[in-house]
């Protein structure tokens, strides 16, 4: 996820390099995963933490107190869960009731509008330009590219680690 999240915020910004070498200089930790940054923030080792999936830090009840979730105005990179159902399918029923599943366990809660990821309707994407939906399509193959994807690493260790 996190080279997804770079390889867009570098499509999308035109400072992401640049901020990738200030975070660098900064003395950046480097992280697998959101829910052990959303963890030190909370407890306070660290002072901030970027590119946390938000909707793991919306739904940590033991971290609403100690954690401000902020999204940049300029533009917060968005990752729509998508599930897909081939054609060609096996059993496409019974491929429709696990996604009437997920959809009931994900966007549905106890008590009623405690949802584990907040819906993100079309309306609001046309209202909100900062919010930069992640688009399904062959753009999303460049970066699977074998050589494009060295050539992006090297930037990027080279910008946060600083050799």
């Amino acid at each position: 996820m996190g080279y997804l999240f770079a390889s867009q915020d570098a499509r999308t910004s035109e400072v992401f390099w640049r901020l990738a070498e200030v975070m660098g200089a900064l003395g950046i930790r480097l992280y697998c995963c959101s829910s052990e940054m959303i963890d030190d923030v909370a407890s306070g080792r660290i002072a901030v933490a970027y590119n946390v999936l938000g909707s793991y830090a919306w739904v940590r009840s033991d971290v609403q107190e100690k954690v401000a979730i902020i999204q940049p105005h300029d533009f917060t990179t968005v990752m729509l869960r998508t599930a897909l159902i081939p054609a060609a399918s096996a059993q496409p029923d019974l491929a429709g009731l696990f996604v009437d599943h997920l959809i009931r366990v994900t966007w549905t809660g106890t008590p009623p509008g405690n949802a584990r990821f907040p819906q993100i309707q079309p309306l609001i994407l046309r209202k909100d330009a900062a919010l930069r939906p992640i688009q399904l399509g062959p753009g999303l193959l460049v970066y699977l590219d074998r050589l494009k994807r060295a050539a992006f690493l090297r930037a990027w260790e080279s910008a946060i680690l600083q050799r």
